[in-house]
C-alpha cells in the first residue's frame, strides 16, 4: 500500500504534467493583437453668419499701389490714397461700393475685412482667390502663403510681385526663397522690377 508520502509526490507529478500541457497548449494557440480603433473625426460645425446692419461700418483696406476710387451711387464716393489704407464704409454703402465696382472687388484692389460682409455679399469664392493685407505682408517676410500665389486673381498676381520688388529697391530685406518662389510661381523676374523701379526713382 502507498504511503502518504508516495501519493503526494504522484499527485504532485499529475500536477506537473497536467500544468506542462496547459503551457503548451497556450504556446500553440495564436496571440491576438488588438488593433487600435480609429477615431472618427469630430463634425465640423457650419459657419453661422449674420449679415451685417444697414448703418454698421465695415473696415476695407487698399490693396492698389497708388489711389483708387470706389463710386457708390448718387455721386459718391471714396478715394484710397495708397496701399494698405483703411476706411470704415457703412454696409448698406459697401452693397452699393460692390455692385457699381464688381470687377475692383472680384479681383481684390481693395479687401473687406469683415468675414459676415464678405458672405453676404457674395464674394467668399473671389476671397478664396485674395490674400488679405496682412497675409502679403507675411508671405513677403516668410513665404508662408508661397502655395497660394499661382492660384491668385491676376490683380494679386501682377501686385505680389511688385511689391516684392519695391521692398528690394527701397533696400528692405527680402528672403530670397520667397522671391524665387514667386518668380518661379508667376513667371516673372522680380529682381529685374525691381532694377527697373530702382531706374525710375532715379529720374
Amino acid at each position: 500500500m502507498a504511503t502518504n508520502t508516495q501519493r503526494i509526490d504522484a499527485l504532485e507529478a499529475k500536477m506537473d504534467k497536467l500544468l506542462s500541457l496547459l503551457e503548451a497548449k497556450v504556446a500553440e494557440e495564436p496571440k491576438t493583437v488588438e488593433q487600435p480603433v480609429a477615431k472618427k473625426p469630430e463634425p465640423v460645425a457650419p459657419v453661422s453668419y449674420v449679415e451685417p446692419k444697414d448703418g454698421q461700418n465695415i473696415l476695407i483696406q487698399s490693396l492698389f499701389v497708388g489711389s483708387v476710387i470706389l463710386s457708390y451711387g448718387d455721386g459718391k464716393s471714396i478715394t484710397l490714397e495708397s496701399y494698405g489704407e483703411q476706411r470704415p464704409v457703412l454696409y448698406r454703402d459697401l452693397i452699393s461700393m460692390v455692385n457699381l465696382n464688381k470687377n475692383l472687388a472680384d479681383e481684390g484692389y481693395f479687401y473687406i475685412t469683415d468675414p459676415n460682409a464678405v458672405h453676404f455679399l457674395g464674394l467668399e469664392t473671389n476671397y478664396k482667390k485674395i490674400l488679405s493685407y496682412d497675409e502679403i505682408e507675411n508671405l513677403c517676410t516668410y513665404g508662408d502663403e508661397i502655395g497660394r500665389v499661382k492660384y491668385l486673381t491676376n490683380h494679386q498676381k501682377s501686385l505680389i510681385p511688385e511689391l516684392l520688388a519695391m521692398k528690394i529697391a527701397n533696400g528692405e530685406r527680402v528672403d530670397f526663397n520667397t522671391i524665387s518662389a514667386v518668380g518661379n510661381a508667376l513667371g516673372v523676374d522680380v529682381n529685374s522690377i525691381a532694377k527697373r523701379i530702382e531706374k525710375m526713382k532715379k529720374l
